[in-house]
């Protein structure tokens, strides 16, 4: 996803300035009837003509696809596009519908005809295993005021999300909650809506991003250093209070986070420690206060992911 969202703000560094501008991100797309990610691929389509019994395997309709031709585009030609895209659009398989003709008069001239083919795009649930990938919940435990008996800490506080990793809901104190959306990058760097100003470096990334108000006051400043594309530096400013704060980030020779060191307006040090899986998914991460070089426990944040069960019930059309 990030690499995704990088070559987005290349493609922004093409038609703008280094002036600071509104940020307008387009979230939908995919033109689906559903809230989940569909992703491209290479695959074979399934392709059922009207008439056709659709396979028993368990599948979702998730909208309609068209494609496009002229008078004499051959019915051929037109399931050949339909199909390249519904390779485009992550779906697995299509349902064609009727084809029609639409003509547009024109006095003193030829009519132009098009045809569109229109088709239901399937997709089967046991392709949906990469749903795995994308964050649903984090749940925080209090380990500062943790006793004996508890040595996984004290739970807290559950955020949900959606799919671009926005937070929906929460269950429990916001306290927490609150201080880690603060300093990640989910929110400093990649979150997407209209209170957003940015500016970018030479290289189309974000070198300085402000936050408004909803009167579109400013009251956030947020600065960008990298080494190549990852960021390493992250100073923030509050521009109320004028207080600073920063992160700094540390990388394996493969490009992981290893941890990450917030200093706070106060002075205060938080280091944060990712736990990864066996395929390098991160799954948790630990939080210490850092007092005289010693690391004393703080929270712990746990990862839950998306599954097909998330989205097995959501039929758009029966």
């Amino acid at each position: 996803m990030i690499s995704l969202k990088y070559f987005f703000w290349f493609l922004l560094s093409t038609v703008l300035t280094s002036c600071t501008v509104g940020y307008f991100p387009d979230r939908n797309s995919q033109n689906m009837l559903v809230d989940f990610p569909l992703l491209p691929h290479s695959e074979e389509i399934g392709t059922y003509l009207p008439g056709d019994s659709l396979p028993a395997e368990a599948y979702i309709r998730v909208g309609v696809l068209e494609v496009r031709g002229g008078e004499f585009t051959t019915y051929n030609e037109l399931i050949r596009r339909m199909q390249r895209r519904a390779q485009e659009q992550g779906v697995d398989a299509i349902q064609i519908l009727d084809k029609q003709h639409y003509i547009d008069e024109c006095d003193g001239c030829w009519d132009e005809v098009t045809t569109i083919l229109s088709a239901v795009g399937l997709k089967f649930t046991k392709n949906l295993d990469y749903l795995s990938e994308y964050l649903k919940a984090k749940e925080i435990y209090a380990l500062h005021d943790n006793d004996s008996s508890k040595q996984a800490g004290n739970w807290n506080t559950k955020v949900w999300f959606d799919f671009d990793r926005t937070p929906t809901g929460i269950e429990g104190q916001k306290d927490y909650a609150t201080f880690i959306e603060r300093y990640s990058l989910d929110y400093l760097l990649y979150e997407e809506n209209r209170r957003w100003r940015y500016a970018t470096d030479e290289y189309g990334r974000p070198r300085m991003r402000v936050r408004t108000h909803a009167s579109g006051t400013p009251h956030l400043r947020v600065w960008f250093t990298y080494d190549a594309v990852r960021p390493s530096l992250v100073r923030i400013k509050d521009l109320s209070s004028r207080e600073e704060s920063s992160i700094q980030f540390t990388y394996d020779t493969f490009g992981s986070l290893m941890k990450k060191h917030i200093t706070l307006p106060d002075g205060d040090v938080i280091e944060q420690v990712p736990t990864y899986d066996a395929e390098g998914k991160q799954v948790s991460s630990g939080y210490y206060r850092i007092r005289e070089e010693e690391r004393e426990p703080y929270l712990r944040v746990v990862y839950k992911f998306y599954s097909p069960d998330d989205v097995k019930k959501q039929l758009v059309l029966k």
